[in-house]
């Protein structure tokens, strides 16, 4: 589809696309690797309150995924994309930071003081510094959507928790 290359810009464009054609994009699947899934970025709340949408929630096992997750990688290499249009902080926060962290300790980097350790110690930040909550949909400056789809045990997700699979 000719708009479908514009799903994933952090751009006008990328925001109407992803209004006009939320299920092209991604934005009806909550494991989709669409970093920019927000209500914010252009992906309605519709999408997220439809039966469809809810179904596949459900669906979720209510486990981290692993770190070579094909949907995990994915979203954190949208991620890294659009943060090169971002401003420096956020683009250094973003990339250097805490997809560095997810890409070297996956979910265990949000919950395990030994990874946030270890990842510190080699120049990563913690993942809840400066008041950051990667877990939950506006716990965070950058307009990502929440962990706790990929990693619902980490981010300590209970049934009926906005994100998180239900099981």
């Amino acid at each position: 589809m000719l708009v479908q290359r514009f799903c994933n810009e952090n751009s006008v464009a990328g925001v109407r696309v992803r209004q006009l054609c939320p299920v092209t994009c991604g934005c009806d699947e909550p494991r989709h690797p669409l970093a920019l899934a927000l209500p914010s970025s252009g992906c309605g709340t519709s999408c997220a309150h439809s039966g469809p949408y809810l179904a596949k929630l459900a669906a979720l096992p209510c486990a981290d995924v692993a770190i070579d997750d094909e949907d995990f990688v994915g979203f954190l290499d949208d991620w890294h994309a659009v943060a090169e249009s971002w401003p420096a902080d956020w683009k250094a926060g973003s990339q250097t930071g805490f997809i560095q962290g997810l890409r070297q300790y996956g979910c265990d980097w949000l919950a395990s003081q030994e990874a946030m350790v270890e990842a510190y110690a080699s120049g990563v930040f913690p993942p809840f510094v400066w008041g950051v909550n990667l877990c939950i949909e506006g716990g965070t400056f950058m307009p990502v959507k929440p962990l706790s789809y990929y990693c619902p045990v980490a981010c300590g997700c209970r049934t009926g928790d906005a994100h998180c699979p239900n099981r």
